[in-house]
């Protein structure tokens, strides 16, 4: 189960990626970050839109979808309409 602790690290780590890492490596963190309020660590449906998450990396929606689908091919998450399935917490978290 998620903690503050845990959050607050995935929070740091979002930072850190913004600075230092790539765009891939944020989006990735942002996602964890969005499942931090939900008990396990697998299937964990976020209702959030490719729009909001542009908005809320700052990038264009085309780049997200693009990101999004490399997750998808790397079976991280699984795409519907209007909902991420992140498919493991964790591997999604090695992938940092």
């Amino acid at each position: 189960e998620m903690c503050i602790r845990d959050s607050l690290s995935y929070a740091l780590k979002y930072i850190f990626a913004g600075s230092m890492g790539g765009d891939d490596k944020r989006l990735a963190q942002l996602l964890l970050l969005s499942c931090s309020g939900h008990s396990g660590s697998t299937n964990i449906q976020l209702k959030m839109t490719q729009t909001e998450l542009a908005k809320l990396t700052g990038f264009s929606r085309q780049k997200v979808s693009h990101i999004l689908k490399s997750f998808q091919n790397k079976n991280l998450i699984k795409l519907g309409y209007g909902m991420i399935n992140v498919l493991d917490k964790e591997k999604m978290g090695s992938y940092l």
